[in-house]
């Protein structure tokens, strides 16, 4: 992480001005800065609102125990929702590969340059 340039120390910094700017808690709304989660709370008094835990509470509130899980590439192959989910008995289910290649695409080719195209198939 700390070669993204911001890494753990950056967001660490950016949570204590938060904290002193009088916040009650932070929400940290992105899957890939809940890597440096851990050292970003272990450097704030207040609580980090973990999107991971959200999503498990949520689900289990409905009975839900097994989830499918679309996002980046990063994040459906990085371990952070299965790792966090199993400690709940919670399953977390990704698309294979080729499909996970495709989300990924749509992510990053359209949505995050704001097109919204039909299907292709």
């Amino acid at each position: 992480m700390e070669n993204a340039g911001f890494g753990h120390q950056g967001l660490s910094q950016a949570a204590q001005k938060l904290q002193a700017a009088g916040a009650d808690f932070i929400i940290i709304a992105t899957n890939t800065m809940h890597l440096v989660l851990d050292q970003v709370q272990a450097s704030i008094r207040i609580p980090i609102l973990s999107l991971l835990d959200v999503v498990a509470e949520a689900s289990l509130a409905k009975e839900i125990r097994t989830v499918g899980l679309l996002g980046t590439r990063f994040t459906m192959e990085r371990n952070l929702y299965q790792a966090a989910l199993a400690r709940k008995g919670m399953t977390v289910l990704i698309p294979d590969a080729d499909d996970r290649e495709a989300v990924n695409r749509v992510i990053y080719d359209e949505l995050v340059a704001g097109q919204i195209r039909p299907n292709r198939e």
